[in-house]
């Protein structure tokens, strides 16, 4: 047991890390990569939603740790964004196709960005701190490049993982010649 939770730990660490140093300075459309939530929906689609809020919990303070932003709002986004992508994935979407995989990834990449900016405009407002944003053209034009890039690499990923595990190979029934 506590093996478990000391590797749940350090996997969490590990693909914090990776998204704070490494994906936030590539360049170009690729630092804009949100590459826990797409690993998030993976975890909730395999091991559940108890487990995918833990590890949205885990990810989100480490996140906290290193952001300027008021704390507990990466917490709040990450944690909302997996229940909705557990609502769909319960209630709307419950095979594991692709398609499934990218309006989940793509709608939780849409709660965690709206909740986050949300969060941050209504802190500042009621603290008197300025957290501007432009809502312009350049700013959905660089929205429509978060949604693309991550759409893209959620592909890449579910064909990588469709490769190595057994979990979304198609199961065709076969009707068996019974005669009566």
């Amino acid at each position: 047991m506590y093996l478990r939770l000391f590797t749940n730990i350090f996997f969490i660490i590990l693909i914090s890390i990776f998204q704070i140093a490494f994906i936030s300075a590539l360049p170009a459309w690729f630092n804009n990569i949100n590459f826990l939530i797409l690993i998030l929906i993976f975890i909730l689609s395999f091991k559940g939603f108890l487990y995918g809020f833990w590890w949205a919990f885990g990810t989100g303070l480490i996140l906290e740790i290193y952001s300027f932003f008021p704390f507990g709002i990466h917490i709040f986004s990450l944690m909302f964004a997996i229940m909705v992508a557990n609502f769909l994935l319960i209630n709307f979407l419950t095979n594991r196709s692709l398609y499934s995989y990218l309006v989940i990834s793509l709608s939780a990449i849409f709660v965690y960005e709206f909740l986050f900016y949300f969060l941050n405009l209504f802190i500042s407002y009621f603290n008197n701190i300025n957290f501007f944003f432009n809502f312009n053209k350049n700013f959905i034009l660089d929205k429509f490049s978060v949604f693309l890039i991550n759409a893209f690499v959620m592909v890449i990923l579910f064909y990588l993982v469709n490769f190595i595990s057994k979990n979304f190979q198609p199961v065709f029934l076969i009707r068996s010649s019974v005669k009566k």
